[in-house]
């Protein structure tokens, strides 16, 4: 067998960086730039956002520090003309409806949020749009070495834990 039939395949932090991308990336005032290997199983990325309120609660939603076994992936989320933001959170609190609406308002692939009442229970949800997201991801889950999947589902596994529910939009 030569070196020619040998696949190559990325490892799950790469994996991971897309998702955020895949989230993020379509929106106009959200830049994210490459995932940079500073050796010793740690990585960092920046995520450039032109708007404080976004930067902001983006970074109240989105973990700064994320570990995959023995990899550490540490994020930067820069606003405009800053350094860092340094919101008035606590990095353990949950996000909340308003933090996850102001994270997403302009992005192409989120439609709005919504709070219902049944009975003492106040339930919030974030409903993004009827599309599957696509984009190349070589892993063996996939022939075509594509991952295919919602933004529900991805903001589920990339997000800070919360109670608000993500779902998909019921109209076409």
């Amino acid at each position: 067998m030569g070196n020619e039939t040998l696949t190559k395949l990325s490892p799950p932090w790469y994996v991971y960086h897309r998702k955020v991308q895949a989230l993020f990336g379509r929106d106009p005032e959200v830049h994210i730039k490459d995932l940079a290997d500073l050796g010793d199983g740690k990585f960092s990325y920046m995520i450039l956002v032109y708007n404080q309120e976004k930067a902001d609660a983006i970074k109240a939603i989105l973990p700064q520090k994320v570990e995959r076994g023995n990899i550490t992936i540490d994020v930067t989320i820069l606003g405009p003309g800053e350094d860092d933001i340094k919101p008035d959170v606590k990095p353990d609190r949950e996000a909340t409806i308003e933090d996850i609406h102001a994270a997403f308002t302009g992005n192409p692939v989120f439609e709005r949020t919504i709070t219902r009442t049944l009975g003492m229970y106040v339930i919030s949800y974030c409903v993004f749009k009827k599309e599957v997201i696509q984009f190349w991801n070589d892993d063996l889950s996939d022939y075509f070495g594509n991952y295919n999947g919602l933004a529900s589902d991805i903001a589920k596994e990339i997000l800070k834990p919360t109670a608000v529910q993500f779902c998909i939009s019921a109209e076409e």
